[in-house]
């Protein structure tokens, strides 16, 4: 089974990677989905995903908002929140 990283739960503009400008918020956020099934179709379409986190968000420190449409949601917390609101790894979905 395959266990999340620090990495996984990064923003855009922290792992230095390119965003369009006008997408500055949600690239210091990261990307969630509401559904497991939207999760893997994205993963699947880019090229992310080699598994899928049930997370719970639901804590202090934690900021989301629903963006883009899609289900999508982008959290901002730093990494180390995000990790430990994991409650599931589904890497056997993929």
């Amino acid at each position: 089974m395959m266990l999340p990283s620090l990495e996984n739960f990064s923003s855009y503009e922290a792992l230095g990677r390119s965003y369009r400008r006008r997408d500055y918020f949600r690239a210091l956020g990261v990307s969630f989905f509401r559904t497991r099934q939207r999760a893997a179709a994205v993963g699947a379409r880019f090229g992310h995903a080699r598994a899928i986190v049930v997370a719970d968000v639901r804590r202090e420190g934690v900021v989301w908002a629903e963006t883009g449409g899609h289900q999508h949601i982008t959290v901002w917390a730093p990494p180390e929140v995000l990790l430990a609101c994991v409650v599931q790894c589904l890497d056997d979905e993929l």
